[in-house]
């Protein structure tokens, strides 16, 4: 019996070659650098053993991860339109032969993430789906009943790193619903005992730490670190998701405003635990993916609930007076949320010019959408020139992030001349 031969990435790709040794480690260098600081789910330490260990880069799905890592963390224009199909081939060709290891799923995970910040819709959608079931095919989401196909790994940091990847799939998941809302989430439900990361720094030096309680973590105000505060946050903007996907019946119309009160609370509350980490942190841009994923859960489940059209009052049954409080509450947390994001955005402008634009997640930037689209309907409505500075500043901090993700291009369109009429293009 012969043991089945590594698909190298030379049996995939023609074009481009792959990197030299010198190369890939100016990328690997530039992602940690970079990436790295908002999206810790690829180990540095297991990449830089695999490195010592061959003598040069070939494999497919090392290859495929090495041009991912690279992808995403160069400037939109900079980005290879080569190197981003041939990697896509490359995870392919992967699958067909079963090498389906962390350095595909990573790969996987980075390249979903690249669509995602170049608004490449639908194949992000596709692509973030696709993640998610590649993990479900592997048994990550249930180690205890499903079949593990993922193989063992003989370090903590690389069973850590799976779990990251994980994540990683499911705060796609989230975030990208909320850019094609009203369709099913691929993961649909986390429990309440699922184990979040562990702390981002001692994984990143290999030192064993533990590893919190999801629910636990929220409520008993644990030391959570950055990449666990993102995924607890993706947790309840999954929340909210599943709320603005149902369509209650009148019967069943009460106990969905009650729920959409709790997740306006629980949502405001882990949002300031993330501020008070922030505020002590001496790395806060860390915290900017999770500040703005509880941001865009309540512009979310706010603009859902905001309607003050009376049929849409009268026609939805349960308790009218508990419906007018939500939309009361809906109202006034829309604009608070979308004035908070005005000072984020700052926070945002200040860190873009110091470190660049790789330095912030593409997931950022629907929490600023969503906040300029609050403030031109309130232009339209006043006329209050303090509103249209919001929307300009907002626009500004846009217009910088396009060079790194073209996404924010998209966004600046669907934005164009919201201040004098409404194009159906933004939520409010």
């Amino acid at each position: 019996m012969t043991v089945p031969r590594e698909l190298l990435w030379s049996d995939v790709v023609v074009e481009p070659i792959a990197p030299s040794r010198t190369e890939a480690e100016d990328i690997i260098r530039h992602f940690y650098a970079t990436t790295h600081e908002w999206s810790p789910v690829i180990s540095c330490r297991r990449i830089t053993r695999e490195m010592e260990a061959t003598s040069e880069v070939a494999s497919a799905d090392f290859v495929a991860l090495i041009f991912a890592m690279q992808l995403i963390s160069t400037s939109g224009s900079e980005a290879s339109q080569e190197a981003y199909h041939a990697t896509k081939a490359a995870l392919a060709a992967c699958e067909q032969v079963n090498q389906m290891t962390t350095n595909y799923s990573g790969a996987y995970i980075l390249i979903a993430t690249f669509e995602l910040g170049h608004a490449m819709f639908p194949t992000a959608y596709l692509s973030i789906a696709h993640c998610t079931r590649i993990f479900y095919a592997l048994g990550t989401h249930d180690k205890k009943k499903a079949t593990q196909l993922f193989g063992s790994c003989d370090t903590w940091v690389e069973t850590e790193e799976r779990r990251r990847l994980w994540w990683a799939a499911i705060t796609l998941d989230r975030y990208a619903h909320i850019l094609f809302r009203f369709r099913p989430l691929s993961v649909q439900h986390i429990p309440a005992d699922e184990i979040i990361p562990a702390n981002d720094d001692a994984w990143d030096g290999g030192e064993l730490t533990v590893n919190a309680l999801l629910v636990m973590s929220i409520e008993a105000n644990t030391a959570v670190t950055p990449f666990a505060r993102t995924c607890q946050a993706a947790h309840i903007l999954g929340k909210a998701c599943h709320h603005v996907n149902e369509v209650p019946t009148a019967n069943d119309a009460e106990l969905h405003l009650e729920e959409a009160v709790q997740i306006a609370r629980a949502t405001h509350a882990l949002k300031t635990l993330i501020e008070q980490d922030s505020a002590v942190s001496d790395k806060p841009s860390r915290l900017f993916t999770a500040r703005a994923l509880c941001l865009s859960t309540q512009q979310l489940l706010f603009d859902v609930h905001s309607c003050i059209e009376s049929d849409h009052v009268d026609s939805g049954g349960g308790n009218k007076g508990l419906r007018l409080e939500l939309q009361q509450l809906a109202i006034d947390g829309s604009k608070t949320a979308a004035a908070e994001c005005v000072g984020f955005a700052e926070e945002l402008e200040a860190h873009l010019l110091a470190h660049g634009s790789s330095s912030i997640s593409p997931m950022v930037l629907n929490a600023l959408y969503s906040a300029a689209g609050t403030w031109a309907w309130y232009y339209r409505e006043t006329g209050n020139q303090g509103h249209l500075d919001k929307l300009n500043g907002l626009r500004r901090i846009l217009d910088t992030m396009q060079s790194q993700w073209h996404a924010s291009i998209d966004y600046l369109l669907l934005l164009e001349n919201t201040e004098f009429t409404y194009t159906g293009a933004c939520y409010q």
